[in-house]
């Protein structure tokens, strides 16, 4: 993820009429604020200010959220500037007038951009009962969106689509949540040769019911739960070389809740376990993790397949606790960070081609700020990436929350990764990830791509959802989990397949939950979620197999294009 910077936090005071509404976008140019973490449903959002001056303290940004929706505000952190000011009446007055009272963070009332749900965000001071100012150096806030309609990542054509890009923080993430034109209800469909093609974007787990299909135009009463098939391709890059052997859809296993009646209706529902296209895969030669990216698209998909016949489907093992296994209340957490702003080599002056990377480094150094929550103590591990650009030796000084890691060496102009560790554990809330680039001269260019840090956090769920890997590979592991006070959830184990984990312990009163697993030889995944954090599809399409190597095709090519260059597309095709 890349940290996105405001646009309306960058100019001058500006007001904005619309058709469909008015918003009063009142940007001051003071201070930053940044997306230093998100997921599909949450954004953590960093203000730092640049002076102290209470007349201009203030920040508005705007955020895209779900149509019929909630957001809420978490403010985690709060640095003040110095104590407390005194202000006079005159200037306490100014300060209600301009409605700068909530510091350190606080959200407006939700409004309309055009098709686009949006509420504003604002940094600001807070005015005490007594008349005394508090300003605030650093704040990092949680917005959290709930509830409401996605309808899939949609473009505008002409100014529209710029209007958003140039006023939205979280500009990629609100594409999801556009207000979509109603449709004539599709008239049934028989399931014959049909399937559903699901688009998701993050990991967890999955449901979708037979309500869902409706809307889709599916007979319900032609479908038979036992056929319910969910295939999967595996989500990763294809090789920009032709691959040897075809690359196949597998099935993967899943839950059917059909009420035992032998038939799928509207309130029935199956589950199973999704993943983004960027994630982090264990692999079982090196017996590690390895981050997997992919720089084309967010969109991960998945096939429901309407067919006949006995399909694949989650078994169920006793994790009951026998006190017998390994406790385990922490897991290793690992975070991937880069930002794709440089071309590493550039051709005629075109921004294009398959290798970019973060920033530059000549004798200069930088913070990283990295948001953790739920820390737990233990060796924080980091990992960096870099392009060395020149046939020398380069050398950075590692520092971790201003505590000095170690130096770092690498030689020559390819890519190289290196790796130092820290006894200083992560801390809950901002941490600061620092490179000083000690070479000392500034034509020794530099090119950074990518930091990774890996470290302890409790095993916690956050808002009733946790997923993790065990820290242990062999032998028998005991879980116990807390931040479950709201409902009971059920468990996956998801390494290779789907297996329910039933017979646990859980204390609805303290939210704790304890399971036993044995291990296979490798770190185990699990997700944990219950009814309320279960996931729907970003969108879901109604579709027929593809045929392209029936000898009855008679095309002469086939194009396949990203979403957002359709159009050119098809005045190519028709050309």
């Amino acid at each position: 993820m890349k940290p996105h910077r405001a646009p309306f936090c960058r100019n001058p005071t500006l007001f904005l009429l619309l058709l469909t509404m008015t918003i009063p976008l009142v940007v001051q140019s003071w201070g930053s604020v940044s997306v230093v973490d998100q997921g599909s449903d949450y954004l953590h959002i960093l203000y730092s200010a640049d002076g102290d001056d209470w007349r201009h303290a203030d920040r508005r940004c705007l955020l895209g959220m779900p149509e019929n929706g909630t957001v809420s505000l978490d403010v985690l952190e709060a640095v003040e500037v110095s104590g407390p000011r005194q202000l006079s009446e005159e200037e306490a007055e100014k300060l209600r007038l301009d409605h700068l009272l909530q510091g350190p963070a606080q959200l407006d009332e939700p409004g309309l951009l055009r098709n686009q749900p949006v509420v504003a965000l604002l940094f600001g001071p807070e005015l005490t009962a007594a008349g005394e100012l508090r300003l605030f150096d650093r704040v990092l806030v949680r917005v959290t969106f709930s509830g409401g309609r996605e309808s899939g990542a949609r473009i505008e054509t002409g100014w529209s689509e710029e209007l958003y890009r140039g006023s939205l923080l979280n500009y990629e993430q609100a594409r999801n949540w556009r207000i979509v034109r109603s449709r004539p209800a599709q008239r049934s469909t028989r399931v014959e040769g049909q399937r559903v093609r699901m688009t998701l974007r993050e990991q967890g787990l999955y449901r979708v019911a037979g309500s869902d299909l409706e809307a889709l135009g599916v007979s319900l009463a032609d479908i038979d739960p036992a056929g319910l098939k969910v295939m999967y391709g595996g989500g990763e890059v294809l090789p920009l070389k032709f691959p040897e052997g075809e690359l196949e859809l597998r099935e993967r296993p899943i839950v059917v809740e059909d009420g035992g009646d032998g038939s799928f209706d509207s309130g029935d529902y199956l589950l199973f376990d999704g993943q983004g296209v960027s994630r982090w895969k264990y692999d079982e030669e090196t017996r590690d993790y390895r981050y997997i990216d992919n720089p084309y698209t967010l969109d991960n998909v998945y096939w429901l397949e309407l067919g006949e016949g006995e399909a694949l489907r989650a078994r169920q093992q006793n994790g009951a606790p026998t006190g017998e296994g390994r406790e385990e209340d922490t897991y290793r957490v690992r975070l991937h960070q880069e930002s794709e702003k440089l071309i590493l080599l550039q051709t005629y002056g075109m921004k294009s081609g398959y290798e970019w990377y973060w920033e530059d480094f000549t004798g200069n150094a930088r913070n990283y700020p990295v948001v953790i929550q739920g820390a737990a103590p233990g060796l924080v591990e980091i990992r960096l990436g870099f392009y060395g650009w020149t046939d020398i030796n380069h050398r950075f000084d590692v520092k971790w929350n201003d505590r000095f890691v170690g130096n770092v060496v690498f030689t020559g102009k390819p890519f190289s990764m290196v790796e130092v560790s820290s006894t200083v554990p992560a801390k809950e809330g901002v941490n600061l990830l620092g490179l000083v680039h000690t070479d000392g001269n500034s034509s020794r260019l530099t090119r950074f791509d990518w930091y990774e840090v890996e470290f302890n956090r409790d095993l916690a769920a956050e808002r009733g959802e946790l997923i993790f890997d065990s820290r242990v590979a062999d032998g028998t592991a005991e879980f116990k989990m807390e931040g479950f006070e709201s409902e009971a959830p059920r468990i996956f184990e998801i390494s290779d397949g789907m297996v329910e984990i039933v017979g646990f312990d859980y204390d609805p009163e303290g939210g704790t939950v304890v399971f036993e697993d044995e291990m296979a030889g490798r770190p185990a995944s699990y997700v944990v979620a219950g009814p309320s954090r279960w996931k729907r599809p970003t969108r879901m399409v109604l579709d027929s197999p593809a045929v392209l190597k029936s000898t009855a095709n008679r095309a002469n090519y086939v194009i396949i294009t990203h979403q957002d260059f359709v159009p050119a597309a098809e005045r190519l095709a028709a050309w």
